[in-house]
């Protein structure tokens, strides 16, 4: 099964408007099972509006193995949340080279499965 959880999720806000959005930046710990293996570390910026839906775009890097190829990955994300959850899509890179494409929808669970496509 393709699943991820975060270990550690560390918030804190950067900018408010009073009344309006916000701006926040989490510094996120992974564990990666599946096609992805590994650990990882995010930095994500997100986007707060005020009636608490939001975006959120992150680079996390991963030491593990893609495909049980070890080494070092870069996942690019992009996505969206509201109270039901969490919308992503992302990309696996190694150096200027995308190598596979991936979603997740997750839930009030912190195992997330994903879904991954080898380019």
């Amino acid at each position: 099964m393709s699943t991820f959880r975060y270990t550690r999720w560390d918030e804190k806000l950067v900018a408010e408007a009073k009344g309006g959005p916000k701006v926040a930046h989490a510094d996120v710990d992974f564990v990666y099972e599946g096609p992805l293996k590994g650990e990882s570390r995010a930095q994500l910026l997100l986007h707060y509006r005020p009636d608490g839906t939001g975006t959120f775009v992150g680079y996390e890097l991963l030491t593990g193995s893609f495909d049980d190829e070890p080494g070092s990955y870069v996942l690019a994300h992009n996505g969206t949340f509201d109270a039901s959850g969490i919308e992503s899509s992302f990309e696996v890179r190694v150096g200027n080279e995308i190598k596979a494409t991936g979603t997740y929808r997750s839930g009030p669970s912190q195992e997330v499965p994903y879904t991954i496509t080898s380019r």
